[in-house]
């Protein structure tokens, strides 16, 4: 059983400041973060590895550059483009062709690229130095260390430092990408970078729940992308992507973006203040707090005289208004329910306390002073902002990230070691075996998936 109190507390000292960057907004979380929030995502084409049985043709999560045809003879006809076929009952040759026998058809095999050479494969995109490692799971592009050192600082926020890099990506790869992940090749967060991980929208075809279907992947913001492209994350640190928050800014490409009168109060003692793209001082689910703050309806105890006392869930202690301790708690009720993983009528009650007032002793208690709550079932919600478009039946669940480590210099072993390592972890699809962290099939209930291997599958010739 996952505990969330076994992974730290909820985050704090954080500082929001609202404000728009192109036609999305950006997400920060880190202690001491200043961010712009939101993030959306869409539905997508469906990413799949072809298997079959019995002649017929089946879908599961997996590779996505294959692509089959069931024909009504039960022969099956598959491609690959950079894929290396392989036989079963049949027969391969060594140039990746081959011939499989079904069940119940013949299968014919054929691929159109050449076989994964192996090892560190290196390029010169748009004059930055690529290196696509041995285990295709990442990527590395090496930058000046000028340019490195203001990817430490503020580069994230300018739009043109983020595509010019993406626009140099996808000379290299195809474009077969929901999500960008840029990490740097830091072993901690640089002093004087404001944020743990931060997101950008790039693009949506959802709607409903504050959502608004739009893409940005060309003109003033051109990311390279022909529109496949929803957002890119940036993390300061190698170990960002294991510790958190990779859940959280993930988070932002569904919510929260209806509700505006959420608040974080000051620690301080000072007047409370907007946590609007986060829950804030609100249930966010009905027995866990959110990624993006809240806490578990289910831990709401009225102590009298205005006093409240709740916390995140799994045996937590405390919440925060932003975050509840990055990876180490799931998608709530709601969250679930935003990001087209669940149906409405699993979503609990919504309470959002205002005049909220919480002092530093109060805070590790998870204890708060509020002036009044209103309370918003799942009904009003939709009736309010709209339900959310696609539904959990046909929305995207599986997503296909690029992992790529800017860099000054060539990493070594150990640093592509732990990154590999980190980006195996996120994306498999399985329970990780820890007890206090979950990686985004964990987080997801094995709902969704995040896939970062195959990029040999993507590379252009």
């Amino acid at each position: 059983m996952k505990s969330a109190n076994d992974f730290g507390r909820a985050v704090r000292g954080f500082l929001l400041v609202s404000g728009l960057a192109g036609l999305g907004l950006l997400a920060g979380c880190a202690e001491g973060t200043t961010g712009v929030d939101a993030g959306l995502s869409s539905e997508g084409e469906l990413s799949s590895e072809t298997l079959f049985s019995s002649g017929e043709l089946t879908w599961s999560s997996g590779t996505p550059y294959y692509s089959g045809t069931a024909l009504s003879s039960g022969v099956l006809a598959l491609s690959s483009e950079g894929a290396t076929s392989s036989a079963v009952n049949g027969s391969s040759n060594s140039n990746g062709s081959s011939t499989v026998a079904g069940s119940s058809g013949i299968v014919a095999a054929s691929s159109t690229g050449p076989a994964d050479p192996g090892g560190n494969i290196s390029r010169t995109v748009n004059g930055y130095p690529l290196v696509i490692h041995s285990s295709r799971t990442v990527a590395s592009l090496q930058l000046s260390q000028s340019a490195f050192d203001s990817w430490n600082v503020d580069a994230f926020y300018t739009a043109s430092n983020r595509n010019t890099l993406t626009q140099a990506l996808y000379q290299a790869f195809d474009d077969d990408f929901d999500l960008i992940f840029f990490v740097s090749n830091n072993a901690t967060k640089p002093a004087n970078l404001d944020y743990y991980g931060i997101h950008m929208a790039v693009s949506s075809l959802n709607s409903g729940m504050g959502m608004n279907a739009f893409n940005s992947n060309t003109g003033g913001q051109a990311t390279g992308s022909a529109g496949k492209l929803k957002s890119y994350v940036h993390f300061g640190a190698r170990n960002s992507m294991q510790n958190g928050p990779t859940l959280h800014e993930i988070c932002h490409m569904w919510g929260q973006f209806f509700q505006d009168d959420v608040e974080y109060p000051d620690p301080n003692g000072g007047a409370a203040t907007s946590a609007a793209g986060h829950w804030g001082w609100a249930a966010s689910g009905k027995t866990r707090g959110g990624q993006l703050g809240g806490f578990a309806m289910n831990t709401l105890v009225n102590l009298g005289s205005g006093l409240w006392q709740a916390n995140a869930g799994g045996g937590s202690t405390s919440f925060d208004g932003f975050a509840n301790g990055g990876n180490g708690l799931p998608y709530s009720d709601f969250e679930m329910y935003l990001a087209g993983f669940w149906p409405k009528d699993s979503v609990g009650t919504l309470r959002v306390f205002h005049g909220v007032q919480v002092s530093q002793a109060e805070y590790p208690n998870g204890q708060f002073h509020a002036t009044s709550y209103n309370d918003y079932t799942i009904d009003q919600l939709e009736t309010t902002h709209g339900a959310r478009t696609p539904s959990y039946l046909t929305s995207q669940k599986d997503y296909r990230v690029l992992v790529v480590v800017l860099t000054p210099a060539p990493l070594t072993t150990t640093e592509w070691d732990e990154v590999s390592a980190q980006t195996t972890w996120f994306t498999q699809k399985s329970d990780d075996g820890l007890s206090y962290l979950y990686n985004f099939w964990e987080a997801t209930r094995g709902l969704g998936s995040m896939t970062a291997n195959g990029l040999w599958g993507s590379l252009k010739p």
